[in-house]
């Protein structure tokens, strides 16, 4: 199954949180419970790359977790305004993978599913608390 495309669009400085539900092609969710963690990668327009995954144990930074029950297939990503704030960039390419706890085959590592691809835009801040 190919990546599904969804792009993300962040206001600056203010506080961003996205749900996304994995289902199979009749809609029915996919149980994550199959799954170690999840894994996001952002490769800025300034090459700088920003790192997410859901065995993340700083929530200060991000929080990016499987949703409850697992049987619910949602994935939550909630970023604080104090890290938005901070972007200093203006798009981004991003890719978002699930790792499985078994292997693929038998010695291949664990099997990954590459679940979503696209964009991300920062929309500037233009009110700054000095």
């Amino acid at each position: 199954m190919s990546a599904g495309s969804y792009d993300f669009v962040i206001e600056q400085g203010a506080s961003y949180g996205v749900s996304i539900q994995y289902t199979n092609a009749s809609g029915i969710p996919i149980d994550l419970s199959q799954f170690s963690h999840a894994r996001m990668q952002w490769i800025t327009d300034s090459n700088n790359a920003l790192s997410f995954t859901t065995t993340n144990t700083n929530s200060g930074l991000y929080l990016f977790e499987f949703g409850s029950p697992l049987s619910s297939g949602i994935i939550n990503l909630k970023i604080p305004a104090s890290i938005t704030g901070g972007y200093n960039f203006t798009t981004a390419e991003y890719d978002m993978e699930l790792v499985s706890n078994n292997d693929f085959y038998n010695g291949g590592g664990p099997e990954v599913i590459r679940l979503l691809q696209g964009n991300v835009t920062i929309v500037p801040e233009i009110t700054k608390i000095i």
